[in-house]
């Protein structure tokens, strides 16, 4: 779902397959401009397989607001590595309240941010294929200081807690907590 401007909210994104049998893929939902709005959504189960020009995982922010969104049990196969694919692929805008939890990718399965801000939001399971130790790209990668009142299990920056129990740090973790989500996608290759 592109996003050039104005809101889209309420919806949920589940067990898409992108990218698949064609050459490149970009994401599941990109927002663009300035107005561009996703609030209160979710993506789960979704699965990218990026080809030759990379991919930015299941949701892309240059521009605009997300908000109040949960990102989970999404898969991002960068065959490239050319560009990051995590949780989220941060350039510009703002990712605020959101929760990325449970999700995989080749190179950061957590949330990349090189620009814009990534602000309360909570950070959680999240992997890089075949990492079993306390990769830092499993939280983040990019700029740390797009970072501000995160929560992770390891700390990002001076203004990010670090912590072994997310759901006491505010209602982000709630979403998850119940949710009955299917994560069966068809994979294609």
């Amino acid at each position: 779902v592109y996003i050039g401007s104005g809101m889209v909210s309420n919806c949920v994104f589940r067990n898409c397959a992108y990218g698949v049998g064609q050459a490149w893929a970009r994401s599941v939902v990109h927002l663009e401009k300035q107005d561009a709005c996703l609030a209160d959504s979710v993506v789960s189960g979704c699965y990218l397989k990026n080809g030759a020009t990379g991919g930015y995982g299941p949701v892309q922010v240059k521009n605009g607001l997300m908000r109040n969104c949960l990102v989970c049990d999404t898969t991002a196969e960068d065959t490239s590595a050319a560009v990051p694919g995590g949780s989220a692929y941060v350039t510009g805008g703002t990712v605020e309240g959101c929760t990325f939890t449970r999700n995989r990718s080749a190179t950061v399965g957590g949330v990349y941010a090189s620009a814009g801000t990534v602000k309360d939001c909570v950070i959680w399971d999240n992997r890089v294929f075949g990492d079993l130790s306390s990769d830092p790209r499993d939280v983040w990668s990019g700029v740390n200081a797009c970072f501000v009142g995160c929560v992770a299990r390891i700390a990002i920056n001076d203004s990010c807690k670090a912590t072994t129990d997310p759901g006491r740090y505010g209602p982000q973790m709630k979403k998850v907590e119940g949710l009955n989500l299917t994560t069966s996608v068809t994979r294609a290759i």
